[in-house]
């Protein structure tokens, strides 16, 4: 383990094929963090994760994932088959089912 950061509340600030890229509250900027690509896809930028991070062997993951709350347009008025909180919980429990050997 080289480094552990616990943000708290982090945003997340973009998504793109490396992972995903998280800006604290005090304007860190952390990325990519490796995440498998299904659960890529249940995010948004502009989404708020708890969680803390551990970086080994040069590459950030997930050690701890909290609550993961959509923006407020994902909240009201979206039309999709699969509601922006339920994608929320299920990529916090997929976060929770996930080994990370570190």
């Amino acid at each position: 383990v080289q480094q552990v950061i616990e943000f708290g509340e982090t945003t997340v600030k973009k998504i793109d094929k490396d992972g995903l890229w998280l800006e604290s509250d005090n304007g860190i900027e952390i990325g990519p963090v490796v995440v498998q690509k299904e659960a890529l896809m249940l995010l948004k930028a502009g989404w708020t994760i708890n969680c803390a991070l551990v970086k080994s062997a040069g590459k950030w993951h997930f050690c701890e994932v909290g609550n993961v709350y959509p923006v407020l347009e994902d909240w009201v008025g979206i039309a999709t088959a699969i509601d922006p909180i339920e994608k929320g919980a299920a990529f916090s429990e997929w976060l929770d089912a996930c080994e990370l050997t570190i």
